[in-house]
């Protein structure tokens, strides 16, 4: 079974053999079939877990990739062909702005911030997002009955919060 790097592919642009460019023929041969492919007509997304390929229909060339959700479960994917290695991500735990910069900087991993957009981008084409805030539904106990609404808004770019990994 293969171990798929985050840190690998934020450094790379490739996780694993795969990146932008490559066709949905190597995806399949490396990673073995998606968990669940969403179609349009132009274009595709082959998931595994909250990894996303999105890829031109017409081709078969991956032009994105990405977790949209880096604190879910489900960064620790696993299937039969390969599972993650999450770097720094934990389930469940957000990161701000400044502490993925900083765990950055101990680990003398170069990137650059793109202030217009909120992004750590690396040399290797792949970025960091963060968020301001979110709104949602939820809470901390498992039974749907104690749910509540929430809204989550900060205003300091310092304090945003880490959403997702991204190559386009």
């Amino acid at each position: 079974m293969k171990t798929i790097s985050l840190k690998d592919f934020a450094l790379t642009g490739f996780i694993d053999k795969i990146t932008t460019g490559s066709s949905t023929d190597e995806l399949v041969k490396n990673f073995g079939n998606p968990e669940y492919i969403f179609d349009t007509d132009d274009c595709g997304i082959m998931y595994y877990g909250d990894y996303e390929f999105h890829y031109w229909k017409n081709t078969k060339t991956i032009y994105l990739i990405q977790n949209v959700t880096l604190s879910s479960k489900m960064i620790n994917f696993i299937n039969s062909s390969f599972n993650v290695d999450p770097w720094f991500l934990k389930t469940g735990r957000e990161f701000t702005f400044k502490e993925v910069k900083s765990i950055l900087e101990k680990e003398t991993v170069k990137y650059t911030i793109d202030h217009e957009n909120d992004f750590i981008t690396f040399k290797s084409g792949v970025f960091l997002d963060f968020v301001s805030g979110y709104k949602g539904y939820g809470g901390n106990n498992e039974h749907i009955e104690n749910w509540k609404n929430f809204d989550i808004s900060v205003n300091d770019v310092e304090d945003y919060i880490l959403k997702g990994i991204r190559k386009e």
